[in-house]
């Protein structure tokens, strides 16, 4: 009975830890955007890398197009902003849904740095700019 108490109590703490590590980036007429740092490790081809992942939800009855781009600042850089027409993201959030990306998300997520070359370039800071919200008709 121990056990299986101990095992419980193990699983609710994974559960609850587990939701705490979402941050809310921004929240926009029932949009949140949420983000956290993710390591991703590919074994096979010896590629382990940090990412920035994203969850979205949508808390309305409405259905949206979200759109933006990413503006990153790397520290090998000099303090420029990167702003590349191909960094340009959207998606579809239907009403009541939530999206959340992981490793295997690559066109919803951000390069952080390489984990096993720790003199390459990091990204210092990021930012979802020219945000745009449309409804869109059930």
């Amino acid at each position: 009975m121990k056990k299986i108490l101990l095992l419980f109590t193990l699983i609710i703490s994974i559960s609850i830890f587990a939701q705490k590590d979402w941050t809310l980036y921004k929240s926009v007429d029932g949009i949140n955007i949420y983000y956290k740092y993710t390591e991703c490790h590919d074994i096979h081809n010896g590629i382990h890398k940090e990412l920035v992942v994203f969850k979205f939800e949508n808390k309305t009855e409405n259905t949206y197009e979200l759109s933006w781009t990413f503006d990153l600042i790397y520290s090998k850089q000099e303090s420029d902003k990167t702003r590349h027409s191909e960094q340009a993201r959207k998606l579809i959030l239907k009403r009541e849904s939530s999206l959340s990306f992981s490793c295997d998300n690559p066109e919803y997520s951000i390069f952080v740095r390489h984990l096993n070359y720790p003199d390459l370039a990091k990204l210092e800071k990021f930012e979802l700019a020219n945000m745009k919200l449309q409804r869109i008709n059930n």
